[in-house]
């Protein structure tokens, strides 16, 4: 998707935001790309990644990934990882993805943690 092509609703958000909504739109007003978060039981999880098929693999994700992780970088994340495509939370790409910004398995099944705190690699900024 080129620049011109894609409109872009990634912003920062106040720490203490119970919700958060990161999104890329398409330029006839269609969500192309979103990401939710919420505090559940006092722990920021990330509730919904996900970008619509015909613009994967273009960094959508990983942009929102970003500035998500740079919003809420002083408290623990937690996602649970479900893939709706068939995959499992055992898929190598999947989880290379989330491990890239600081997220590793718990003793709980498909649930992944980060650390408050963690700084990325300054080439995962690249």
């Amino acid at each position: 998707m080129s620049e011109e092509k894609q409109s872009e609703a990634v912003l920062p958000v106040s720490p203490l935001a119970r919700r958060a909504l990161y999104q890329f739109y398409e330029p006839d007003g269609e969500v192309a790309a979103e990401l939710n978060s919420e505090v559940r039981l006092g722990c920021r999880w990330i509730t919904n990644v996900w970008v619509k098929h015909t613009h994967r693999r273009q960094g959508l994700g990983r942009q929102m990934m970003k500035a998500f992780v740079r919003d809420f970088d002083a408290e623990p994340l937690f996602l649970h990882v479900l893939a709706y495509d068939g995959r499992t939370m055992y898929d190598d790409k999947l989880l290379a993805f989330y491990e890239s910004f600081g997220f590793g398995p718990t003793e709980v099944p498909d649930i992944m943690k980060r650390p408050p705190s963690f700084t990325l690699p300054l080439e995962a900024f690249v």
